[in-house]
């Protein structure tokens, strides 16, 4: 009774993963064949697990087009492993997804950090950022640094601003990247009654 328990148990968790877009192996192998057109159709599909295969398979296709159609699909996305897949892509298409990237920023979900922590942070390295589209430029890295450097310089809309940072601060963090302190220097010139903690100075 026990071991019936258990695999009904195995089964659910299975079928759980499942919709929520877990792929297996012979998932992938299974949309191999496909084209590049007939795996952007598939990205809409109503099946989570088959715009997760598709999301995979789009990675031989690093173009400036199939990134901007991976971030529209990032951002209605619901579920997790369909997500995880669409960010892997876009991490794996590199310089082509950067800017549609940070046309996201602060835009999916309300998980971005809004104020800073009065205890610190206590962390030994630098916090990863929580907004979806800031982590995902953390995993393209240093080609990422000189376009949010522009975008930093140029954002107008500060929830945006506030994960553009984090991600320009984990990446440099991470990559041991040395660069000067004007950016931020001016940043706060600009924006002398914000403290970027997501809350105004009166």
């Amino acid at each position: 009774m026990v071991a019936v328990d258990f695999k009904l148990h195995m089964d659910n968790l299975t079928a759980g993963r499942r919709n929520r877009g877990k792929v297996t192996q012979t998932d992938i192998s299974d949309f191999a064949p496909l084209g590049e057109s007939a795996l952007l159709s598939l990205l809409h599909s109503d099946i989570p697990v088959e715009r997760s295969c598709a999301a995979i398979h789009l990675q031989k296709y690093k173009t400036a087009f199939v990134a901007d159609v991976l971030c529209r699909q990032l951002a209605v996305e619901k579920k997790l492993y369909t997500k995880i897949s669409l960010c892997k892509t876009l991490a794996m298409c590199a310089e082509v997804s950067i800017d549609p990237l940070m046309g996201l920023l602060g835009k999916i979900g309300n998980n971005h950090e809004t104020t800073l922590p009065e205890t610190g942070f206590y962390k030994i390295s630098y916090p990863l950022a929580r907004d979806i589209a800031a982590r995902t430029i953390c995993l393209i890295g240093n080609a990422a640094v000189l376009p949010l450097e522009n975008f930093i310089n140029t954002a107008k809309d500060m929830k945006a601003l506030y994960q553009a940072l984090d991600a320009y601060g984990h990446i440099l963090y991470t990559n041991k990247i040395n660069r000067s302190s004007l950016l931020l220097q001016n940043l706060h010139k600009k924006h002398l009654n914000n403290n970027f903690s997501g809350e105004q100075k009166n």
